[in-house]
């Protein structure tokens, strides 16, 4: 099994860190299938550039935080990147 450590995305200066519980849900959920495992960092990614393009900074950290991790999560483990 490949081991995979992707914590940071680098486009353009923008910064997006993954925090661990949703680095190691994708790992647990898609740490095999590197094709999904892609998909669920590029959703990812895209979800929070959109979020930084329509937040002030104050706001990005915020929903970073609790219930926006579980429903991250939840997409991951389901799959559900739409």
């Amino acid at each position: 099994m490949p081991q995979i450590k992707c914590v940071r995305y680098v486009p353009k200066q923008v910064v997006i860190d993954v925090p661990d519980e949703i680095h190691a849900a994708m790992l647990e959920c898609w740490g095999t299938d590197l094709q999904e495992l892609k998909k669920a960092y590029d959703w990812y990614v895209n979800h929070k550039l959109k979020a930084l393009r329509n937040q002030t900074p104050e706001q990005a950290v915020a929903a970073g935080q609790g219930n926006e991790v579980k429903n991250i999560i939840g997409r991951i483990q389901y799959g559900v990147y739409s």
